[in-house]
């Protein structure tokens, strides 16, 4: 059975919300992952290297210090990898979209 071009058009736009709405949840997850990482390990760094437990001003200095250090690595690193990740999913999505339209093209002229 022959379909019309109103139902190719419909299936093709139906078929690339699918794809569009998998590659941004995907991400969205991954990221979400990766931030709930971070808060898991400056909890843990902070637990490790506890500051407020000196009772010496300068060691509780040095700690909180520490502690400082340790965070802003940790966020480098999140948000490195985020970076990466989110540049990687664009490339696909460009790849998507311009099937899309490499598709949408083929139509109009067939």
């Amino acid at each position: 059975m022959s379909r019309s071009v109103n139902e190719v058009v419909t299936d093709e736009l139906i078929e690339h919300e699918v794809q569009v709405r998998r590659a941004t949840s995907g991400t969205q997850r991954r990221v979400e992952a990766r931030i709930n990482q971070l808060g898991r390990d400056v909890k843990l760094a902070m637990t490790e290297i506890d500051p407020f437990s000196e009772t010496d001003n300068r060691e509780r200095i040095r700690k909180r210090t520490e502690l400082q250090a340790r965070v802003r690595e940790l966020s480098k690193a999140a948000f490195q990898e985020i970076s990466d990740m989110v540049g990687t999913d664009m490339a696909r999505f460009a790849m998507l979209e311009s099937d899309a339209v490499m598709d949408a093209v083929e139509l109009s002229v067939s």
